[in-house]
Order: structure tokens, then sequence, then C-alpha cells
């Protein structure tokens, strides 16, 4: 069992379907990326065809394309430009909510 939490990105090459995890592994198996997405939830944003990102491992986004956390830099699709940095911008406005602070 993976637990989403787990996951860093989803990349679906030749008819296989890699997920890459945070502890540096990978699991590869030939199923079809739409079945895998189903399973994600709004954690996860589509970057282009073939590869879903979860929204913690994008270290920032640029106008076409997006830097991630371990330094690959993915370029955007752009007939989605907009709804991807729409979800972007969604997930990270949705956790700074869950930000703890401390009173001075």
């Amino acid at each position: 069992m993976v637990y989403l939490d787990d996951i860093t990105s989803v990349h679906s090459d030749n008819h296989q379907v890699h997920i890459y995890l945070k502890n540096g592994g990978e699991i590869s198996s030939f199923v079809r990326l739409l079945d895998i997405e189903t399973q994600l939830d709004s954690r996860f944003i589509k970057l282009q065809r073939g590869i879903i990102v979860h929204a913690d491992f994008i270290e920032r986004m640029s106008s076409g394309s997006c830097t991630l956390k371990d330094g690959t830099q993915i370029l955007l699709s752009r007939k989605n430009l907009h709804q991807i940095r729409q979800a972007y911008e969604d997930y990270i406005f949705s956790h700074l909510g869950n930000r703890k602070g401390y009173e001075l």
C-alpha cells in the first residue's frame, strides 16, 4: 500500500506509470495514468500530459514552468495553464490556515 502523503509525483511513459516517493523510491506498473489519477486528491496537480505532482513538492511556479523541490523543472501545459496555476494557488491558500503561530 502506498500512502498519498508519500508520493511526490506520478509520470506516465510508454504505457507505464512511475510513482516517485519521498524516500527516493519508485514504483512502476503497467496501468493507465487515468486509473491512478482518479485515486489522487486535490493535493495533486496535473502539470502536463503524463505528469502529476504533489503540490507540496513544488518549490515555485513561474509563468510557464515550475521547479520541484529536487530541482527538476517542468514545463506547464499551455492549454491548461490557467487551471494549473489556479489549482496550485487554491492549494497554497487552503493550507495557510493550517499554519500555527505563536503570539509574542
